[in-house]
């Protein structure tokens, strides 16, 4: 029964806080990383894919909103990224009329959104075929 009144009594705390609105709901991304010809990007599991935003009235600027580590499964390099909205204390966030891009490094995917609240898009991400030679490279200058 309390499983039922979870979400009544959530509702109630919430208008008896005053909140004027909740905060919105993250625009998620999952997919595959490419390099420009299409093929898997090598070497990019355990690299930190980071989610930017990018405000319309200044685009050479970004802000780092969201980051989470590259994985291997199945034989690609796949990412997971939830990328929040303002939640009207401050942090920073992507607003409606931003745009999200997505990098590794100092690498910039080819491909960006506007954000949008709640929305889930299933896409790989394509960077270019530089990428993974700098990655290998990267990693073999680790390697003992």
């Amino acid at each position: 029964m309390l499983n039922l009144m979870s979400p009544i009594l959530l509702a109630v705390l919430w208008l008896a806080s005053g909140a004027a609105e909740p905060p919105p709901i993250p625009m998620s991304f999952y997919g595959t990383l490419l390099n420009s010809s299409g093929a898997p990007l090598t070497q990019a599991a355990g690299q930190t894919l980071e989610g930017l935003c990018v405000e319309p009235d200044e685009p050479f600027e970004s802000t780092v909103i969201a980051n989470n580590t590259v994985f291997l499964d199945s034989g690609a390099y796949w990412y997971a990224l939830d990328v929040p909205g303002c939640p009207f204390d401050g942090r920073p966030c992507c607003e409606p009329e931003h745009t999200v891009r997505f990098r590794i490094g100092t690498t910039l995917a080819r491909e960006s959104w506007l954000w949008i609240s709640g929305a889930t898009i299933p896409h790989s991400l394509t960077f270019p075929v530089a990428t993974a030679v700098k990655l290998r490279a990267f990693r073999a200058q680790w390697a003992w």
